[in-house]
């Protein structure tokens, strides 16, 4: 997902009985932000 074209996730999103009776599993999920504001101008 890509939110305000600033911040992106990257999630594993898998509910199973691995995950959740024990220690088998897990999940995992990346943030990406970027903290450098640009002045985007396309078409100009």
């Amino acid at each position: 997902m890509i939110i305000d074209d600033r911040m992106a996730t990257c999630v594993t999103a898998n509910i199973n009985d691995r995950l959740l009776v024990g220690n088998r599993d897990s999940e995992l999920c990346i943030v990406i932000n970027d903290l450098k504001e640009e002045d985007d101008r396309f078409n100009e």
